[in-house]
């Protein structure tokens, strides 16, 4: 049950931001939370949708006009817009 799931100060971080500003690109978030990809890629991964993740976030890549790489956007599932943070 979502109630119980146990998020760590980050993790509280990420989803709030995203509850706040909805859908966002991964730089962003990581501008916003002031850290780098390296270190909150694991959070995310963490807050997702996968087997070890808490299903509360899902990311999504997409090709975007005029950047080389396509962009990873991170927003919350229907989950995480139900948590509720402590």
């Amino acid at each position: 049950m979502a109630d119980t799931i146990k998020l760590t100060e980050k993790q509280a971080a990420v989803v709030k931001y995203l509850k706040d500003n909805g859908r966002v690109t991964m730089a962003e978030l990581c501008s916003a939370l002031e850290s780098d990809v390296k270190h909150l890629t694991p959070v995310v991964t963490g807050l997702g949708l996968g087997a070890r993740g808490k299903g509360l976030v899902n990311t999504e890549k997409k090709e975007v006009e005029g950047e080389e790489k396509p962009v990873k956007y991170v927003f919350l599932t229907e989950a995480g817009e139900a948590f509720e943070i402590a």
